[in-house]
């Protein structure tokens, strides 16, 4: 008679190691370790967030602070716009939809569709003036408001990742070849979102301020009317910021899609 093979003995401290590598390795695999800022899991919270609240309150309401794309002056008022996603699946099924807040003087001015100016966006020239910056901006500012109803008709649906099935022999051979090094890049990784982070910056800030801030610029151009544009990033494909001054202060603001092509 063959004797029952004895049970694996595994300390409480490999246990631990095992439960954070398996909760750990969705992190991984999505390229983030820090929390997703942008995607909301319910449009209802962004169809009902009423307009005139100001940006942490809207932030309060969606759960989410939205992702920064651009801020400027025009004439005496002030514009900010951030990215907020709604993005929900079951494993079956997936929604999605983007949408840009628009803030003006601190307050929830309009809600947009993406897909407005990302139209518009792709028709920027291949090497963008600061002009095309600011009119990129101003068109997603006269972007038709959406109602309640069209928000909720711009939920997109597909088919769900199925995420999580079958899992486990994967988990168990690759958690220790994949985890160490992949954690390690998506926290340098989000060390550099945070450095690069636009929402530290001020309208109004000289050129010294802002590299004190967010470093040396890889590129600065001299423009017309004594405006200096300069680009924030660690490399070309990872997060950018543009900021153009004017007369050493700075009058906008541009990063993510808004920045894309600079």
């Amino acid at each position: 008679m063959h004797k029952p093979p004895k049970p694996l003995k595994v300390s409480t401290c490999q246990a631990q190691l095992a439960s954070l590598a398996i909760l750990a390795l969705p992190l991984v695999l999505a390229g983030c370790a820090s929390p997703d800022t942008r995607c909301v899991d319910s449009i209802d919270r962004i169809a009902t967030v009423p307009r005139g609240c100001t940006r942490a309150e809207t932030q309060k309401r969606l759960g989410k602070t939205g992702v920064f794309q651009f801020e400027l002056l025009d004439g005496s008022d002030r514009y900010q716009a951030v990215e907020i996603m709604y993005s929900r699946d079951n494993g079956n099924a997936r929604e999605w939809a983007r949408f840009l807040c628009i803030f003006k003087n601190g307050h929830l001015y309009r809600i947009v569709s993406e897909k407005n100016w990302r139209e518009i966006a792709a028709t920027q020239p291949a090497t963008p003036r600061d002009a095309d910056l600011f009119d990129l901006a101003k068109a997603a500012i006269a972007s038709s408001e959406l109602s309640e109803l069209q928000i909720r008709s711009a939920v997109q649906r597909g088919p769900g990742s199925k995420q999580g099935e079958n899992w486990g022999p994967f988990i168990a051979v690759m958690t220790p070849v994949l985890l160490p090094g992949a954690i390690g890049d998506a926290i340098e990784r989000d060390k550099i979102e945070r450095q690069y982070d636009p929402d530290r910056l001020k309208l109004g800030m000289s050129p010294s301020q802002v590299d004190h801030i967010l470093g040396a610029p890889l590129e600065f151009r001299q423009m017309p009317a004594g405006r200096e544009t300069r680009r924030y990033a660690e490399s070309p494909n990872l997060t950018r910021v543009v900021v153009v001054f004017r007369k050493q202060q700075a009058i906008g603001i541009f990063a993510d899609g808004f920045a894309l092509n600079y």
